[in-house]
């Protein structure tokens, strides 16, 4: 199947979901989901981690492909049991406002319209030079003088949730690293913020969101094909 959006993807992945047959609605769904996500967590750890140990860059496809994983259980999580409408106390309603971005959202889940917007603002988010511009309007002239006019508009940017929102972007890719970013997925697993923090890991490592996404699919439909979906190792 060829995926052109992630609403897409979140529907397929409902073609996948082969425990719905097996784990009980509610609480013991919701429980299995968010364990698969802290998994998924300590798989892409360990490829970090082993990085760091023996100094071998870790396999990009490899990595890639359990980018992949995470999402799947990410958007079970939110098609299943997060909330699937966006309400008005959630810090995401006035950015989505701001972008005219209302209409578009009908019937997604919080994890469609995470990505939504966090690859409309892409763009603005990726240096500090372009976080600067997007805030005060026009480009500084070196590096230090961005890092001073992102400093100096902290209030402004807190004031405007789109600026907000483009700040604390940036904030995770330059400053956070990826060993925060996996913590505070497994803490908010069932949260938008951890539907973000995985946007971010993509970025981070320059993959593109759709081309993780379109991978898990080719992945997982072929050990579909092969009735391998619940096998581990060499059986899959």
């Amino acid at each position: 199947m060829v995926i052109t959006n992630s609403v897409d993807y979140v529907r397929w992945t409902q073609t996948t979901a082969l425990y719905l047959d097996k784990v009980e609605d509610g609480d013991e769904g919701a429980q299995y989901e968010i364990l698969g996500i802290l998994d998924e967590v300590g798989e892409i750890a360990g490829m970090l981690k082993r990085e760091i140990r023996d100094g071998v860059k870790f396999d990009r496809v490899k990595f890639e492909l359990e980018l992949g994983d995470l999402a799947w259980y990410l958007a079970r999580v939110h098609y299943d049991h997060a909330d699937a409408k966006l309400d008005k106390d959630n810090n995401i309603f006035p950015i989505v406002e701001e972008l005219n971005f209302s209409d578009k959202i009908q019937g997604l889940t919080c994890f469609d319209i995470a990505i939504l917007i966090a690859e409309k603002l892409k763009p603005h988010f990726l240096t500090k030079e372009a976080v600067a511009k997007f805030i005060f309007g026009k480009a500084p002239r070196t590096g230090m003088q961005a890092i001073k006019q992102i400093q100096e508009g902290l209030m402004s940017a807190a004031e405007d949730p789109i600026s907000h929102f483009v700040f604390s972007m940036y904030k995770r890719l330059a400053e956070a690293p990826p060993v925060g970013i996996l913590m505070h997925i497994a803490s908010e697993a069932h949260s938008m913020e951890a539907v973000l923090d995985f946007c971010s890991l993509c970025y981070k490592f320059n993959f593109e969101i759709l081309d993780v996404l379109q991978n898990n699919v080719i992945k997982l439909e072929s050990r579909k094909e092969r009735g391998t979906l619940h096998g581990k190792g060499s059986e899959r």
